[in-house]
């Protein structure tokens, strides 16, 4: 197993194994039970995302890279306030 992404938190780990899941690409949340247990183990990366296949390596580290900048589509933000220059919600 090799790791290809360092969660926060399950949820998040969740997204990016669909991310890879959808591009074909295999991989498995570790560690997503140890949360609970944070107090008792030392400060780290608990979550993680990782590939059995050493030859996706590349390929998940990449489509993680692009979709951690990505920013998002404008259909995905219509309907939310955007305030104008004086920090005012825009007229509907």
């Amino acid at each position: 197993m090799h790791t290809v992404y360092s969660a926060a938190h399950a949820v998040d780990a969740h997204m990016i194994v669909h991310l890879l899941e959808q591009s074909g690409i295999p991989a498995l949340v570790f560690g997503e039970f140890l949360t609970g247990a944070a107090g008792e183990l030392p400060p780290g990366s608990l979550v993680r995302v990782v590939v059995p296949d050493a030859r996706h390596i590349d390929e998940a580290q990449r489509l993680i890279a692009e979709w951690e900048s990505a920013t998002p589509c404008e259909s995905d933000t219509e309907g939310d306030d955007v305030a104008d220059p004086d920090g005012l919600p825009s007229p509907a």
